[in-house]
């Protein structure tokens, strides 16, 4: 098992597909027929359309204060994201418009092809993991400890554990929210 933690600058800022935003990429897996899955965190400033991932699933978080409304043209559904944690899926082929009400947000990504087993989930009390591919903790409020670590997880920090076979257990500190990627085998 690999097991990584540091600080969200450790990845740098690079721009959306469609130049609107900012994102850093923690995680991506690709294979000869493309892309696996990816973790991200998105820094998004302004109202106007997401990227397309055609053939891909989205799941997306909301990652800091404010409020996200995600707009489906081509459905007429509308997602309002305005606590922390909350969380959508959706398809990387729909017509996105997103809407940060005049706020920057931040939103925590995990985009994944079809086949592949993956979620994210919010968390505010102990949890246990069994085995998976890869889980991602994006801590957004409060402290975490990690029963593989003895380093403190803490806001702008986020872990990466890679092809676990055993359990892990992560303990809030205090009133505590965390964001969770998983990829399952």
């Amino acid at each position: 098992m690999s097991a990584t933690i540091g600080p969200l600058e450790d990845f740098p800022a690079q721009p959306w597909r469609n130049n609107r935003g900012m994102t850093r990429e923690i995680a991506v897996r690709s294979s000869s027929t493309g892309l696996l899955w990816r973790i991200s965190l998105a820094q998004i400033d302004q109202d106007g359309p997401f990227s397309s991932f055609p053939g891909l699933t989205r799941h997306l978080a909301l990652a800091s204060s404010g409020t996200i409304v995600l707009e489906n043209m081509e459905h007429r559904t509308v997602s309002v994201l305005s606590s922390l944690g909350d969380t959508v899926c959706f398809s990387g082929n729909d017509d996105i418009e997103g809407r940060c009400q005049g706020e920057k947000v931040r939103a925590f990504n995990l985009i994944a092809r079809a086949d592949v087993s993956a979620e994210l989930v919010a968390y505010h009390q102990i949890t246990h993991f069994a085995k998976s591919e890869a889980i991602f903790l994006l801590p957004v409020h409060g402290d975490w400890k990690l029963s593989i670590s003895p380093t403190i997880l803490r806001s702008g920090m986020v872990a990466q554990l890679l092809g676990h076979s055993t359990e892990i257990t992560i303990t809030p500190l205090s009133e505590a929210a965390v964001l969770i990627a998983a990829v399952i085998p």
